[in-house]
């Protein structure tokens, strides 16, 4: 649930920067492209890394802290910084966005059979619904061109959400140490 907040409420401020960068029609819609297609290449490596070397907790965790890190500083500068704003936008949406392949790749990972694969998946999908009502609510129109509630907010789920993922890391790093001298087997992927 936590990182579908910055999914829904990007696109709420994103308008806001470019405009305030004084671009208009189809210019202010051009420069709404390259965050994205950056967070298409950085996505496409951090899943490709991440699945290879089986380090998706840590790639998760990496992606969450830097695009939490980014909403603070965009929360933290003055309202007019709309260069600066821009700049961290592009960091925003690339690592909110990145972050989401190793952690469902890690969550498929570790479940048992196929049966709760297709219950957890649609489960996880479900419940993060309800992440893109709160994002949706978060950019204030009074708070505008700052929006300081809105990016503290998602501030707050995605370094709340790394920190989740470190805390689980830690549950299978234990458990695995429990079940190592049953078969030699690694049961939860990492």
């Amino acid at each position: 649930m936590a990182i579908s907040v910055p999914f829904a409420s990007i696109s709420l401020f994103t308008p806001t920067i470019i405009s305030g960068l004084g671009y208009e029609g189809l210019n202010a819609q051009l420069f709404t492209v390259p965050p994205y297609a950056i967070s298409f290449v950085v996505t496409l490596l951090l899943a490709w890394q991440t699945d290879k070397h089986n380090i998706r907790a840590w790639g998760s965790v990496f992606a969450l802290a830097a695009a939490g890190a980014s909403f603070l500083a965009q929360g933290a500068l003055p309202p007019d910084a709309f260069t600066a704003r821009y700049g961290l936008l592009c960091v925003s949406v690339t690592f909110a966005f990145a972050c989401v392949a190793p952690i469902l790749s890690w969550l498929t990972g570790n479940l048992r059979n196929t049966g709760a694969s297709t219950l957890a998946v649609p489960l996880n999908v479900s419940i993060g619904q309800f992440g893109q009502i709160i994002g949706v609510n978060i950019y204030k129109t009074s708070e505008a061109p700052g929006y300081p509630t809105g990016h503290f907010t998602n501030a707050a789920f995605l370094i709340g959400s790394a920190i989740v993922v470190l805390i689980l890391r830690g549950v299978y790093v234990h458990r695995n140490r429990q079940l190592v001298g049953q078969d030699g087997a690694l049961r939860w992927k990492l």
